[in-house]
C-alpha cells in the first residue's frame, strides 16, 4: 500500500474514534478525514468531519476538528477508553453544528445533511432511545399517525419504521392467537383422557351426547383475568352452575396440562378452570 493511502486510512480511523464529543454521551454515526497534509517534518495536520447523535436532545451534530499528529501516533490506532481520555497529538481547532431531527422549524438545516446520514441517524435514535409506540393511536393499536410538519426525509424514514413495526405487531398478535389456542390436557377421569390441539380424541367420540362436557371454566365475555376472578367468586353463576351439575348427579373432575402455551396444574384443578362433567349411572 502506498504511504498516502495508508495515512488516509489511518486518518479516517482517527476521525471515527476521536473527532466528536464522545465524552458527552454522543453516538458515532459517520466520520472521515477531509484532508491530511504534512505540517512539518514527521507531523501531519488532519481536518476531520464527524457526525454524531445526541440522544438526549434528538439532535444530529457535525463536528469539524483539526489535529496534528506524528505518523507513529496515527499508527497506534488508539480509541477512547474512558471519559478522561484525550486524543493523541495536538488539538488545534473545533467547530460544531447541531441539526434537530424532529423539529418543526428550520427544515432548511436538515436539507444540508446528506440523506444517508439523516436516514441512519433517525433509525439509530429509535433503536436506542425513541419509541415508535408514540405514533400509534390508543383506539387502534394497528394504526399510526405521523406529524405532517416533519422534514420530508425524516417523515419518510419514520413511515418505513412504523410500517415495519406494524408488521411486527401483527405477526406477534398472530403468534399469540396461535399460542392461546394450544392445549395439551389430561382430564382426571377414570380412565384419564388426554386432549391435544388438532388431534382427535377417540374415547370422546363414543360418549358425545351422553352427558359428558368439557368446559373452559370461564364466563363467555370479559378478559381472562376478569373471567377467573368472577368464576372464583362465591356469587359466580358459573361456579353455581358447576355445583348444580354435581347436585344433579354429574361428576366434576379437574384437568392439568398445558393451556395457552403455559403449564397449568392448580389453575385447572379449581372450579373456574377446565372440567369434565360426567353423569353418573343410576
Amino acid at each position: 500500500m502506498r504511504k498516502p493511502n495508508k495515512l488516509k486510512n489511518l486518518a479516517d480511523l482517527f476521525a471515527c474514534a476521536w473527532c466528536y464529543d464522545w465524552g458527552g454521551g454522543r453516538i458515532f454515526v459517520a466520520g472521515k478525514a477531509d484532508s491530511i497534509r504534512n505540517f512539518e517534518s514527521n507531523i501531519y495536520e488532519l481536518k476531520c468531519s464527524t457526525w454524531a447523535l445526541n440522544l438526549e436532545d434528538a439532535e444530529l451534530e457535525l463536528s469539524r476538528e483539526i489535529h496534528r499528529l506524528t505518523q507513529e501516533e496515527l499508527e497506534l490506532e488508539s480509541f477512547p477508553m474512558g471519559i478522561g481520555d484525550e486524543a493523541p497529538g495536538e488539538y488545534v481547532d473545533f467547530e460544531q453544528s447541531g441539526y434537530p431531527l424532529f423539529s418543526n422549524d428550520n427544515h432548511n438545516l436538515l436539507d444540508a445533511v446528506p440523506e444517508i446520514i439523516l436516514k441512519k441517524a433517525v433509525k439509530m435514535y429509535f433503536d436506542k432511545k425513541g419509541s415508535l409506540g408514540d405514533y400509534f393511536t390508543e383506539d387502534d393499536p394497528y394504526e399510526y399517525a405521523l406529524p405532517n410538519d416533519l422534514h420530508p426525509k425524516v417523515y419518510a424514514v419514520l413511515e418505513r419504521l412504523c410500517c415495519a413495526e406494524l408488521k411486527r405487531l401483527r405477526k406477534n398478535h398472530a403468534a399469540h392467537e396461535r399460542k392461546i389456542r394450544q392445549f395439551d390436557l389430561i382430564l382426571d377421569s377414570n380412565p384419564p383422557i388426554r386432549v391435544k390441539t388438532d388431534q382427535p380424541v377417540d374415547v370422546l367420540q363414543g360418549i358425545i351426547g351422553s352427558g359428558i362436557g368439557v368446559f373452559n371454566g370461564m364466563p363467555q365475555s370479559g378478559s381472562t383475568g376478569l373471567k377467573m376472578q368472577a368464576s372464583s367468586s362465591k356469587s359466580s353463576s358459573f361456579k353455581k352452575w358447576i355445583e348444580s351439575m354435581t347436585v344433579k348427579g354429574h361428576k366434576v373432575c379437574s384437568a392439568k396440562g398445558v393451556f395457552a402455551g403455559e403449564e397449568a396444574g392448580a389453575l385447572f384443578s379449581s372450579l373456574f378452570s377446565m372440567f369434565l362433567a360426567k353423569r353418573l349411572n343410576r
